[in-house]
């Protein structure tokens, strides 16, 4: 879903409209052809490595003590995906006074973090729960 469309759209003057995806920044043109104006090399690795990272650490049910550290990891990239690209985003704004036009997809890293931390919690207190058990044998 965030790998497909646009992160930000930002309206600039005369009527034309630019998009970051998380290939790079692009003037969109008037029949809907893209015109590439700079790359976003942090945001494309980060979104890629986020969706494998979390696909991995699903299959670690097993071993809770590597899916912790996985999610912990995949907090911190998270962490930086919302970071470069709102640096990206924010320059973008001051130096060409652009101006955001809001959409779901720039909000879908922050609803990410909130779902790692409630997985990093889960996994928490599932090892909590093993480690009592463990106690009372």
């Amino acid at each position: 879903l965030f790998l497909t469309g646009d992160i930000f759209k930002f309206a600039g003057g005369n009527d034309t409209t630019f998009s970051m995806n998380i290939k790079g920044i692009y003037e969109v043109a008037i029949d809907n052809n893209l015109l590439y104006l700079t790359n976003t090399i942090p945001v494309l690795l980060l979104s890629v490595l986020l969706p494998l990272i979390s696909l991995t650490a699903i299959f670690l049910f097993r071993n809770r003590k590597l899916q912790q550290k996985l999610t912990v990891i995949l907090i911190f990239f998270d962490l930086l995906l919302i970071a470069s690209a709102a640096f990206y985003g924010i320059t973008s704004i001051k130096e060409n006074h652009w101006t955001l036009i809001p959409q779901f997809r720039m909000f879908i890293p922050v609803i990410n973090l909130v779902l790692l931390l409630l997985a990093y919690r889960g996994i928490k207190k599932d090892e909590n729960l093993v480690r009592s058990y463990d106690r009372l044998r």
